[in-house]
C-alpha cells in the first residue's frame, strides 16, 4: 500500500523569505535508522522543489516517517506572542531570555568551536540558541539540530535556526547518522534529559 499525501499547499512552491524550508536530498542519504542500522531512503514525495523534498515519507526496514518542512512556516506573530498564547509564562521567560541566563554563558566561549567545521550536530539543540550563535560565528558550515521535542524543532526552526535542518530523535538510542558525518558534536544543557 502507498502512503498516502495530503494536497494542502503542494501546488505553492514559493515562499516568502530568504530560503525554502524542505528536507534535502543529500541529508536523508546520510541517515540511517537507530534500531537496525538500515538506510532511509525516500518513499513517496508529494512536493519537491530541486533536491528540497517540502512534504513526504521516507523509510528503512523498522517503518516509515513523514517530512513535513512546509509545516514551518513564515508569519509575523513574534516567539514572545506565540508563546503567551500557550500561557506558559514561567517557559516563556526563561527562552526569551535565554541569551542572558548564566547557566549559558559558557555557549558564547564553545560556540567558537564551530569555526572551520563543515558539519555540526547540535545535539539536545532545544529551541537552537546555540546554534543561532555557531551559524554567527561560522556562517558556511551545515549546523544540524537534534532534539527529542518536536515542538521544539518547530520553534528552532521558525525562530532562531531557520536555515538548519532538524531531526527529532531520542538520545537514549543510537544517533541515525553515519560515521564521520560531523565535524563536532554540540551539546550544552542536554545531559541531564538523556
Amino acid at each position: 500500500m502507498k502512503p498516502r499525501c495530503w494536497q494542502a499547499r503542494t501546488h505553492d512552491t514559493k515562499q516568502e523569505g530568504p530560503k525554502r524550508l524542505a528536507m534535502q536530498r543529500d541529508l536523508i542519504s546520510s541517515l540511517h535508522c537507530p534500531y537496525n542500522g538500515s538506510p532511509f531512503e525516500v518513499k513517496a514525495v508529494c512536493s519537491e522543489h530541486g533536491s528540497s523534498i517540502d512534504f513526504g515519507v521516507v523509510s528503512s526496514e523498522a517503518g516509515q516517517f513523514p517530512i513535513i518542512y512546509r509545516l514551518v512556516t513564515r508569519s509575523n506573530t513574534t516567539f514572545v506572542e506565540l508563546a503567551a498564547g500557550a500561557g506558559a509564562e514561567s517557559w516563556t521567560n526563561w527562552q526569551t531570555y535565554r541569551f542572558s541566563m548564566p547557566t549559558f554563558l559558557p555557549c558564547y566561549a564553545l560556540s567558537h568551536l564551530a569555526k572551520g567545521c563543515k558539519a555540526v550536530l547540535d545535539f539536545g539543540c532545544g529551541l537552537g540558541h546555540s546554534t543561532f550563535l555557531m551559524k554567527r560565528l561560522a556562517s558556511h558550515a551545515l549546523v544540524v539540530c537534534a532534539d527529542y521535542s518536536f515542538t521544539s524543532l518547530y520553534l528552532a526552526r521558525r525562530f532562531l535556526a531557520p536555515d538548519a535542518p532538524c531531526v527529532c530523535l531520542d538520545g537514549d538510542y543510537p544517533l541515525p547518522f553515519r560515521g564521520e558525518n560531523f565535524d563536532l558534536v554540540f551539546s550544552t544543557d542536554a545531559l541531564q534529559y538523556i
